[in-house]
């Protein structure tokens, strides 16, 4: 690491309470520093029962739990590391009998309600499970969801709509959640009994967020009442590589961190380390009009521009 780098990256390491932003380049060894973060916690005395990472895909992590497994030995295990709905599920299962909908028989079920209601070929069973996961995850509520539906998706009414209402039905009877529903669920579990949130907040009282910019409202809900009062919690992301709002992400909760935390730290991360300066340049030629951050990015190896090609077919 450049000068520049060491210096950051210290920094975020040696954050002990309190909120903290890192607003973290590509390339520029976010999982080193989170996993190296988590490391000087454990040095420093707090209970690995106490600390959870927090990230998107159930391989990011794996690759956390690994790396922390590697620097501090069999300790990691009691570190969680996990994804949003894998965590949401571990918060449901402890007080409640829900069971999950997989995800293959969910579409089986749509699939059949739309062949019984005669509906146009063109709207597959895969389609509208994917409107029902982007509203699900971009609002609060079944019935705000179902307006969002109905708006967003006007060209598939009234099928979406009836499937919509059928679909729920199908799983208040047998008492199903589905993949999109553990968050929300895991919400108002937290948010109306005292004890279970009091017990969550202890288990997550050092909370790390990875690609935080990808977060949704109810995301972020969870993670507010996940809280403590000491608000420990460190949001690892840029705005610049926001690339999920099709599922409901709101790059915006990255940018108002300091808004909904207003005595937070923050540090920027702008050295790349996997890419050289060529790529670097490209990179912040197609981001250049982006002004709510202007991380400066950084390469430490030479190289050419990219090259365009221009293909016929």
């Amino acid at each position: 690491m450049n000068e520049i780098g060491m210096d950051q990256y210290k920094k975020v390491i040696e954050h002990f309470t309190g909120p903290a932003l890192v607003i973290a380049g590509p390339g520029s060894g976010k999982t080193r520093t989170v996993v190296h973060r988590t490391a000087r916690l454990l040095e420093r005395g707090v209970a690995p029962e106490n600390i959870t990472l927090v990230t998107f895909t159930r391989k990011a992590a794996g690759e956390m739990a690994h790396r922390l497994h590697n620097l501090v030995g069999p300790v990691a295990e009691k570190v969680l590391a996990s994804t949003f709905h894998s965590l949401a599920y571990q918060i449901i299962r402890e007080d409640t009998n829900i069971r999950v909908l997989p995800a293959d028989r969910a579409k089986e079920f749509i699939a059949k309600t739309l062949q019984e209601l005669n509906a146009p070929s063109k709207i597959q069973a895969k389609t509208v499970q994917g409107a029902f996961s982007r509203v699900r995850n971009a609002t609060t509520s079944i019935a705000e969801a179902q307006k969002e539906l109905q708006s967003l998706y006007a060209e598939l009414e009234p099928y979406l709509s009836k499937v919509w209402e059928a679909y729920q039905a199908y799983k208040e009877e047998r008492g199903y959640l589905d993949f999109d529903d553990l968050l929300h669920y895991a919400v108002s579990l937290l948010e109306n009994d005292s004890q279970i949130r009091a017990r969550w907040q202890e288990r997550t009282r050092f909370l790390t967020v990875d690609e935080y910019q990808d977060t949704n409202l109810v995301q972020f809900r969870l993670l507010r009442l996940l809280l403590g009062p000491e608000e420990n919690i460190v949001a690892v992301g840029d705005p610049n590589q926001a690339i999920y709002s099709w599922r409901g992400a709101d790059y915006r909760l990255i940018l108002e961190f300091r808004k909904h935390f207003p005595h937070s730290a923050v540090y920027e991360l702008p050295v790349n380390y996997r890419s050289h300066r060529g790529i670097v340049e490209a990179a912040k030629a197609v981001i250049k009009n982006n002004r709510e951050v202007d991380l400066p990015l950084q390469a430490l190896r030479d190289g050419p521009l990219p090259q365009l090609v221009t293909a016929e077919s």
